[in-house]
């Protein structure tokens, strides 16, 4: 018998394998009135180990989906900071103006722009 070389090979024949033991354990030595049920073990242990590649598969794209949303979802955060700290700058010097104080629009918006993120009511 000649000995599996590829990984496809080696994983089938532990599969098989393994089925074959599952049915001599439950039934004992296989002969021809036991073929369909040592089948369906082999066949079993199979599609246990796909669905189990499967559900691999899943869990690790769902993975890398969840990581995907929460890298968006800290670059939302940073915008919304950034634009919440720029609305309260202008909404500073809206105030200001209303109170009669001169304010200098190149200013306020230099100020909004340093602020990135950090919100300071002042």
């Amino acid at each position: 018998m000649t000995q599996p070389t590829s990984e496809f090979e080696i994983q089938l024949t532990k599969l098989v394998n393994g089925g074959l033991r599952n049915a001599v354990q439950h039934h004992g030595p296989i002969d021809k009135s036991l073929i369909g049920s040592a089948t369906k073990r082999v066949v079993g242990s199979i599609s246990g180990y796909l669905g189990n590649q499967a559900l691999k598969h899943a869990d690790q794209h769902m993975q890398d989906r969840i990581n995907r949303l929460r890298k968006q979802i800290k670059q939302l955060e940073k915008r919304n900071s950034e634009l919440l700290a720029r609305t309260i700058c202008y909404g500073n010097a809206l105030r200001d103006i209303r109170d009669g104080e001169t304010v200098d629009p190149a200013e306020t918006a230099k100020i909004a722009i340093k602020s990135k993120g950090r919100v300071n009511d002042a």
